[in-house]
């Protein structure tokens, strides 16, 4: 989705995004799929490629069949396509974006992983060579940015442990501040109201080098915060969280789930 709505806004006049999934099954926020749909671009979902030709001097040829299925029994990514060709597309160009893997050429055995197990040890993040610290993808595989940026804090601080001569895993998780355990949550302080949604830019307007949503102004945003339920107060006294679940349990919209470390619920 990324990619195509980059092309768009690069100047490309006609632009489609072709994905194995259905579209209720996309991996893209609905405000992605009606921001596409809204700048023009054509959504071809439950498609496959089979092969990408050249066409003549007209640029390239992709042969598409339809996704029968998406993932196996176990849930893993694994699209099974029909036999036949059933639909075919023409482009200058084919962008492919089906996810990222990591590679390590160059890199000495001890730093790479092997079995399943990561290149580094997940709570001090340094690897077999004592003085190499790893984080982010290379450790975990595919995961969002802020687990990324949490690893990089935490890979600092065992650098600086290891430089003051200090041990690398004593008192890592060892918390010794205020601890809310519980957190009955009043609603009736909060005011019941649709969400704000965010001014957008005109089509006409948007490109590469400036954000499609704006920021709101003051009203707005104080509007906004009226809706606020305080739920994160144990998070941010805590400065992590402790699993206590009101959050989740008295959110009147389900906007979040806390994921229990032993998946009960």
């Amino acid at each position: 989705m990324d990619a195509a709505l980059t092309c768009r806004k690069l100047g490309a006049e006609e632009v489609t995004l072709v994905c194995p999934e259905a579209k209720h099954q996309m991996p893209a926020f609905k405000t992605e799929i009606e921001e596409a749909l809204e700048e023009g671009l054509t959504i071809q979902d439950s498609w496959g490629p089979r092969r990408i030709l050249t066409n003549g001097d007209r640029g390239l040829k992709l042969e598409l069949s339809r996704c029968l299925r998406v993932f196996d029994e176990h849930g893993r990514f694994a699209p099974q396509l029909d036999e036949p060709i059933g639909l075919s597309l023409t482009a200058e160009s084919i962008v492919v974006a089906i996810g990222q893997r990591r590679d390590f050429p160059g890199y000495p055995a001890e730093l790479r992983p092997s079995n399943g197990n990561g290149v580094a040890d997940p709570l001090t993040l340094q690897t077999k060579r004592s003085k190499v610290f790893a984080a982010g993808d290379a450790v975990t595989g595919p995961r969002s940015v802020i687990e990324a940026m949490a690893q990089g804090r935490e890979a600092a601080v065992s650098i600086d442990r290891l430089l003051s001569g200090e041990t690398l895993r004593w008192g890592r998780v060892y918390w010794d501040g205020i601890c809310i355990t519980d957190f009955p949550i009043d609603k009736s302080g909060a005011i019941t109201r649709a969400r704000a949604a965010l001014p957008r830019l005109p089509i006409q307007a948007r490109n590469v080098q400036a954000e499609v949503e704006k920021t709101m102004d003051q009203k707005t945003a104080l509007a906004e915060a009226e809706r606020c339920l305080n739920c994160g107060r144990p998070g941010e006294v805590n400065q992590t969280c402790w699993f206590c679940l009101p959050c989740e349990i008295d959110c009147p919209v389900d906007a979040l789930e806390v994921r229990l470390p032993y998946l009960v619920r």
